[in-house]
């Protein structure tokens, strides 16, 4: 804290950004404050009064990691939201096709009921004949990225925090699809900000194995239809979720003096009609 100190005192333009409303011993530092809700289940509850705090205290700018938690904040505050989605950095995760296994099927630990779900997809794939291979992932970045490198389904398992609000963002998810993954997830707030079900992955109501194992046993019984959705997944993710293509809405949310040129480099502009298109 001490160090934190002293680089707002001689740093120019520093920007002073958490997630974490609780985080008082950070905030109470600073006099402007930029935070990015990525947790509605915590803001609505448990940090709701801290939030609150800040709006009547401090210079304040918000942003929600989905549309859900914006429309929250707007209707709560009657202030602007700015709608800045989680990526990952595209230059560490990537697929690798050769080391892929058609029936390997990875998931992680999401809660008390997972392996028991787990369970009951494997047996109904196992009696409608198949030998599926259900891989546990874990452990640190890279031995995630490692693991779902192996797999060609990946399983999201995660019910969500809140039963209304779900996830803020479900990276982990993202995750598995540059890793060359084709997702299947519960329909939880977070994830519908990124699959678009029936396109580059699927959504099932949450908490309902059995339908997870349909949804599994149908993409290996239509031809082709794995490696579909596989490339419209990849194609999605460079165009819109790269650290690149996400700049510009961290430059707009962050107030940074180079967001502008940004922007200029993103869109192409064209006189045909004599109005700007993107």
């Amino acid at each position: 804290m001490k160090e934190f100190r002293e680089k707002l005192k001689t740093e120019k333009n520093v920007r002073c950004v958490t997630s974490w409303a609780a985080a008082k011993s950070f905030i109470n530092e600073c006099d402007k404050l930029y935070f990015w809700d990525m947790e509605l289940a915590f803001t609505e509850h448990q940090h709701f009064s801290a939030v609150y705090s800040y709006l009547r205290g401090k210079e304040l700018r918000v942003a929600g990691c989905n549309s859900m938690i914006c429309a929250w904040h707007m209707a709560n505050w009657g202030l602007p939201c700015n709608l800045l989605a989680d990526w990952v950095d595209d230059e560490i995760w990537s697929s690798r096709k050769e080391q892929r296994k058609a029936y390997r099927i990875g998931y992680m630990l999401e809660s008390q009921y997972t392996e028991q779900e787990i369970d009951a997809i494997r047996q109904i794939a196992s009696g409608a004949g198949y030998d599926f291979e259900f891989q546990l992932i874990g452990g640190s970045e890279q031995e995630c990225l490692e693991g779902m490198r192996f797999c060609n389904i990946f399983l999201g398992m995660n019910h969500g925090k809140d039963p209304l609000w779900g996830e803020g963002f479900g990276l982990t998810m993202m995750e598995a699809m540059w890793a060359g993954c084709v997702v299947i997830a519960y329909d939880i707030l977070g994830n519908r900000e990124f699959i678009y079900d029936g396109f580059n992955g699927i959504l099932v109501p949450r908490a309902r194995p059995h339908l997870m194992a349909r949804a599994l046993l149908n993409l290996y019984q239509m031809p082709g239809e794995i490696e579909r959705m596989r490339e419209d997944t990849l194609k999605m993710l460079r165009f819109c979720h790269t650290s690149e293509a996400r700049w510009p809405a961290v430059a707009e949310f962050l107030e940074l003096g180079e967001a502008q040129s940004v922007l200029d480099h993103c869109y192409t502009r064209t006189t045909t009609t004599g109005l700007p298109r993107k």
